[in-house]
Formats: structure tokens, sequence, C-alpha cells
């Protein structure tokens, strides 16, 4: 992910066509950093193939703020915005917007990319410590979202207890190819799965994510689950959960007792004997 912002001077020639303001990662965490078209080289920090997270990475460092960001936009974004935009402030009073050489652009764009660099490298650090507070101190809610096969499961959910990991947690479905088993599994902000919890994890999945009525189970004990709402709920310590799905069986919320009812053709025969006895009556008056 990156978002690009083109600068276009009524005078572009081929040579230089213009300046390229890259945000690597999303710019809701990243600043906007001038790039040349004549530049030999960016920092090394922007430069970082690595495909996991690092603090040597503009991008991991941008989307790994972000990450913790979602859990509490309100509280979090306000702290990436403000150094963000006093960053970029700067750069735009002091930004060129004529020819430089290589080596010029290159010395300007290494000193403005490391100054947006070691602004992130802060925001990380105060965010980081406000999340591992926050998640410590209050209960928060994994939504998930679901593309193809997986869009069935959109919306479920599971309830986090505050104190419960030090990390931060998302939820991971895993159907099967015939859509009658698959697995829920907790995981980390990047795929990694999450062993164990100190609390008790509340699942809600939807009924209409399954063709049938499932079966949970952690690996060795099956899980007990009540319809609520249109969406199975159960509560476990366990962070990998497999499911099977039974044919034939839909989700019942409760047992209904409904009053019996008379068939109606009983009903009209009870009127043919009332007809009959009244009937009855009249022809004895008429013989006494």
């Amino acid at each position: 992910m990156e978002a690009h912002i083109y600068h276009l001077p009524a005078n572009a020639t081929e040579e230089y066509p213009g300046t390229m303001w890259l945000a690597l990662g999303s710019p809701l965490t990243s600043p906007f950093v001038a790039y040349y078209p004549n530049q030999n080289s960016g920092i090394a920090q922007a430069q970082n193939e690595n495909n996991e997270f690092n603090e040597d990475s503009v991008y991991w460092l941008a989307m790994d703020t972000l990450f913790m960001i979602e859990y509490n936009r309100d509280e979090f974004q306000p702290i990436a915005t403000k150094k963000i935009e006093a960053l970029e402030s700067e750069e735009i009073k002091n930004a060129v917007t004529t020819m430089l050489t290589a080596d010029e652009a290159t010395a300007k764009n290494h000193e403005d990319a490391t100054k947006a660099y070691e602004t992130m490298k802060e925001i990380h650090a105060e965010i980081l410590e406000k999340f591992k507070k926050y998640i410590k101190e209050n209960d928060y809610t994994i939504k998930f979202f679901g593309k193809r096969a997986k869009a069935v499961f959109t919306g479920s959910e599971v309830l986090v207890p505050k104190d419960s990991a030090e990390i931060g947690m998302k939820l991971s479905v895993t159907p099967g190819e015939d859509m009658m088993s698959g697995e829920l599994n907790i995981v980390d902000h990047y795929g990694n799965p999450v062993e164990e919890v100190k609390q008790d994890l509340t699942y809600s999945i939807p009924t209409a994510a399954f063709n049938g009525k499932p079966t949970f189970t952690d690996g060795t004990n099956e899980i007990t689950a009540e319809v609520k709402d249109d969406k199975y709920v159960f509560t476990t310590k366990a962070t990998h959960i497999a499911y099977t799905v039974s044919e034939g069986k839909e989700a019942t919320t409760e047992t209904e007792t409904k009053p019996k009812t008379t068939p109606q053709s009983v009903v009209l025969l009870v009127g043919a004997v009332i007809v009959v006895a009244i009937a009855a009556q009249v022809i004895r008056k008429k013989l006494r």
C-alpha cells in the first residue's frame, strides 16, 4: 500500500516532468515525501524489501502503527495526524519546484525522507505504549469481513476481555472447499497464530455461514454453542477451533410450544352432530 501525489509544473519537460510525493504504507501514518525523477537512490529504510515487520522499514512502521490505530481511532489517530501535518507543512515550505542535479535531488530526498522516518518512529513508539495500556484496561471486539468464499462469515465477531493478551488479535477464517468444515483461528496482525490467551473469548458466528448445523471443537472437546440473534455464540479460551457441518440440520433458537389445533374435518363433524341433535329435539316436540 502506498499513496502518490504528482506535482506537474506548467513548464514541465521530458527531462524534468515534475515531482512525485510518496507516502509508503498508509498516508494516515506515513508522511508524504518528495521524490525527484533524476535522484540516484532513496534511503535504505524506504527500500527495505523485508516481507515482515521490522523497525528499519518505512512501510512496516506505517502499517504496524495503522493496525494499532484501528483499535481506537478516536484516541490514537490524532497522535499521528498532529506530527505528520507539522512535518508536511515544513516540507511544503521548503519544497523545490525547479530542476536539481542528480546529486542535489538525491541529497534533498534523503534529508526529507530521513526526517519523515524519524517522525514515524516517534509516532510508532508513542502509540505502541498507549496501545498496550488500552488492551490491558479495555475490552474490545474483533470484527471479521470476508471476501469470496469467506464472505458468508462477514459479521463474525470475537469479544476480547481486557488483559487477554499483550498483543492485538484478529480472527482468521478458513473454510474447506466444500464449505462443510473449516477452522476459526485467532492470529496477530500478521497472521501468526496466537497460541494462548488469559481470558475466555466469546465468539459470535453468523448462522447463515453454514449449510447445516455446525459442531465446534477445540481439537479435543466439543464446544457448546447456542443461537442468539441469528448467530452461533460460544465462550472458550481456545484460539484454534475446528468446525464440521451436518447436512439437513438447521439452527434453532428455542423450542417453541404451540397450542394444539383441531383439524378442520373434526370441526365439521362436531358441527354436523350439533345440527342433528337440534333437529332431533325439534321432531320430538312436534310428536308430543
